[in-house]
This record gives structure tokens, C-alpha cells and sequence, in this order.
């Protein structure tokens, strides 16, 4: 080989090699999520985690007829350290007081669906309501998954990222390193709550899942992390997905919800009990909506006035009382409003009649999982 030609082949191979330092290759994603640091970096979230069920341990006093609350107790919990109150977002803040002073109001007394809103409400089929029909601790606990617990979420995975964010998102999800995709507590210490309790409910094992894709989502968050410079868009795919897979978690969970509200009242003479518990499910549904209203438009795929509508077609919007007692003293006019409702949440999402029908299931008990 003539001289001219080595000098262009030896060029060839160093510009080749040096193309191959400057490709490393597809991310190396571990099959499993290293949870090996999660107590220790996630304490901040798991302690406030911990004081949002405080809170609503104690709301759920209030269910039982004759129990009062004093002046001042929910308040407790909502601004003890750590903070509630103050990692909420402001808006839902102020509902949540006001929620929350409703609710020691209607302690102690009885509600009547059947009649026109008089009083403070009361106990009813074993749930506390306000006068209007509107389960006040489903508003702020079910609020706060989304007004505290994704808020907080959504702040990290924007901000600047370290090696402990996968940890602190996962703890505020609900779920813990091993993944149970379970809140069966009798079969599991670290089962799972908060959101990541709904999206495995709306999880098939099938792949499908909501709870499946964020798992998988975290880990190779956790994977991009370290190398973010030569993997910016494996990083930057990885945040998007978890933030839209929470949120259609949620919208799941809403739908589902619905349904229930809409089986239990279209029934022939249903009982006290089943009328709260149909309440009870409504309330769940407007909570997890409500708590996603207050979020920054640009932090969630529903716009705000397609929130408001929905909210409005629940007969409980954000600006005024609800009217939520229409549900049974009018169900056959208004329930047909539940399903529009459901309606405008399949569009907004994009789900499938094939989704839409899963939905209606709880899969940790269908599985017995």
C-alpha cells in the first residue's frame, strides 16, 4: 500500500474511534429499581407522607354519628411539621381550611340526602357529609394527591436532578422500591398508597398499566440521572412519561369512581347504606379532580377549563357550593351528567373502550394480589 493511501485509511480508523467515544450506546436499564438508599434519601417525603395519613386518621373520626370534632383539631394536622398546609398549593391551601372548618361543623349532626340542604350536615350511611351531599374528608385527602403529592412531585422532576429524585418521586407516588402494584397490606408491609394505591386498582398486568409504566419510567430515570449528558433525551422522556402516566392514573381512578356513584344510585330502592357508600364514591372522584384543578396549567395535560366543566357537570364547582344532594333527590335527570362526565375524560385522555371497560375493575382484588 502506497503511503498516500495508509495516511487515508489510518485517518479513517481514528475518525471511526473517535466517533465511537462519542457514541456510548443505547442506556443500560437495570431490570430492577435500586431502592438501597430510598429511606434515606426519600425521609423528607416519607414523613410527610406519614402526616397525611395523620390527617386523615383523623378526619375519619367524624364518620362515627355523635363523634365531634373540637375547634381547631383537623387544623392540627393540616399545619403540623411537616407542613401540609405550606407544601400545598396555595389555592387548594385555602379550600382545604375552609373544608376542614365544614367538616367540624357538620360533626355530631345527621344528614339527610332527601332533603333540601339544612344545617351543617352530618353522618349518613356511615360517611360524614356536609349539607350539600359532598364527603369533605374525600376533598381533602383525595385533594391533596394531586394539590401536595404531585405538585411536589412535578416541582423535583423540574428542577435540578440528583441521585436522590427517583426516590423522593417515588415516595410521594405512594410506592416503595420493591413495587408491590398491591395495597393489599395483609400480604405486603410495603404496600402500596396514595396514587400509586389507584394505579395498580386500574393495572391488569398486562402491560398496560399505568403503575407498570411508571415503574418502568422510574427506573430508567434513575439509570438517565448519572449520565444525563450523553442521555438528555432518555432523561427528558423518562420525567414527561411519569408526570402523564400519574395524571391518566388519576383520570382512571375518577372514571372509575363515577361508574361507582352512577351503579349504586340507579339502583330500585337502594339503602342508607348504599346510598353512602354511592356518595362516598362521588366525593372520591370530585376530591381527585378538584386536588388536579389546582394545579399550574402547564403542569398537567387537562386544561383548566375543561376541568371546570367536568367539575361543573359534578355538580361541584370550584367557585360555589356543590349541589351534590340532587344525586339522589334527582338521579334520574341528573346521573346521565356523571356520564357525560366520563365522557369528556375518555376523549380528553385518549382512552380506549377497552381501557374504559378495565377501568371499572379494582385488579389488586380481581387478581387477589
Amino acid at each position: 500500500m502506497n503511503a498516500p493511501k495508509l495516511l487515508l485509511c489510518l485517518s479513517l480508523a481514528l475518525l471511526l474511534s473517535a466517533c465511537d467515544l462519542f457514541n456510548p450506546g443505547p442506556l443500560d436499564i437495570p431490570a430492577n429499581y435500586d431502592g438501597s438508599q430510598f429511606d434515606a434519601n426519600a425521609a423528607e417525603e416519607l414523613a410527610l407522607a406519614s402526616q397525611l395519613n395523620a390527617l386523615t386518621n383523623e378526619m375519619k373520626k367524624g364518620r362515627t354519628a355523635g363523634y365531634t370534632f373540637s375547634d381547631g383539631q383537623l387544623a392540627a394536622f393540616f399545619n403540623a411539621t411537616p407542613s401540609l398546609a405550606d407544601l400545598s398549593t396555595a389555592s387548594y391551601r385555602a379550600r382545604v381550611d375552609l373544608f376542614l372548618a365544614e367538616m367540624k361543623a357538620a360533626s355530631g349532626g345527621k344528614f339527610d340526602p332527601v332533603k333540601a340542604p339544612d344545617g351543617n350536615g352530618g353522618t349518613y350511611g356511615g360517611y360524614l357529609f356536609d349539607e350539600t351531599g359532598l364527603e369533605l374528608e374525600q376533598m381533602v385527602e383525595k385533594g391533596l394527591f394531586g394539590a401536595l403529592l404531585y405538585y411536589q412531585a412535578f416541582q423535583l422532576l423540574e428542577g435540578e436532578l440528583d441521585e436522590t429524585t427517583t426516590d423522593r418521586v417515588l415516595a410521594l407516588f405512594g410506592a416503595y422500591p420493591a413495587f408491590r402494584n398491591s395495597d393489599n397490606t395483609t400480604l405486603h408491609s410495603d404496600a402500596d398508597r396514595f396514587m400509586a394505591k389507584y394505579a395498580a386498582r386500574r393495572d391488569p398486568l398486562d402491560g398496560s398499566g399505568f403503575y407498570t409504566a411508571i415503574r418502568q419510567n422510574l427506573i430508567q430515570l434513575k439509570a438517565a440521572i448519572p449520565v444525563a449528558d450523553d442521555y438528555p433525551t432518555e432523561q427528558a422522556e423518562s420525567i414527561l412519561a411519569i408526570q402523564q402516566n400519574w395524571e391518566r392514573a388519576n383520570a382512571a381512578t375518577v372514571i372509575n369512581y363515577l361508574y361507582a356513584t352512577i351503579d349504586g344510585l340507579s339502583q330500585t330502592n337502594p339503602t342508607d347504606a348504599q346510598i353512602g357508600s354511592a356518595l362516598h364514591a362521588y366525593s372520591e372522584g370530585v376530591g381527585f379532580l378538584s386536588g388536579w384543578h389546582s394545579l399550574p396549567e402547564g403542569s398537567r395535560i387537562i386544561a383548566t377549563d375543561k376541568l371546570e366543566s367536568i367539575l361543573e357537570l359534578l355538580l361541584a364547582p370550584v367557585e360555589s357550593a356543590s349541589t351534590s344532594y340532587l344525586l339522589v333527590q334527582n338521579s334520574f335527570q341528573v346521573l346521565p351528567n356523571l356520564e357525560d362526565a366520563i365522557t369528556e375524560l375518555q376523549s380528553t385522555y385518549g382512552f380506549s373502550e377497552a381501557q374504559m371497560t378495565s377501568f371499572r375493575k379494582n385488579w389488586v382484588s380481581e387478581q387477589g394480589r
